[in-house]
């Protein structure tokens, strides 16, 4: 990460990275601009506490982004069956299909912090062709990846 901010000739101090936990981040108070947690959700032990320190650690005005599974029958096919045990794209207990959210309690999780969300959508991956079809109904049975932000909200899948 250093040598790719290094390449990209960032200016010095302009870009900081951080190894520790989230945790850790939000006991000692520290807050940032923008918070990403790409597919993490499902593989935390508590996803919603989880969502709640994302938005801890966001300062006002911040965007948070969000992707997940959807906790949807097509989700454990796709994710559980598919991915972990038809074609080992990775290992066996990798997703917790109990651990996936559904779109609403992602919204619902996130707006009790304060952070409103605006735009809900929805995309299916499809890991024959390794392409992203976008989906415009979040309430589909097929897996959805959550985006969402402080006063901005994006569910993709």
């Amino acid at each position: 990460a250093v040598q790719h901010a290094q390449n990209q000739n960032f200016a010095p101090g302009s870009l900081s990275y951080l190894n520790s936990t989230l945790e850790s981040i939000v006991d000692c108070g520290k807050t940032y601009d923008a918070v990403i947690a790409s597919e993490v959700v499902e593989h935390v032990n508590d996803p919603k506490t989880f969502l709640i320190n994302c938005c801890t650690v966001l300062k006002p005005g911040g965007q948070l982004f969000v992707s997940t599974m959807n906790r949807t029958p097509a989700a454990y096919l796709l994710a559980v069956v598919g991915a972990e045990r038809v074609i080992n794209l990775v290992p066996p207990g990798t997703h917790d299909w109990s651990k996936f959210l559904t779109p609403e309690e992602v919204v619902g999780t996130i707006e009790a912090e304060n952070v409103l969300c605006e735009f809900v959508s929805g995309m299916m991956y499809n890991p024959l062709f390794d392409v992203r079809l976008q989906h415009i109904s979040p309430n589909s049975q097929e897996p959805v990846i959550v985006l969402a932000g402080q006063g901005f909200c994006i569910l993709f899948n």
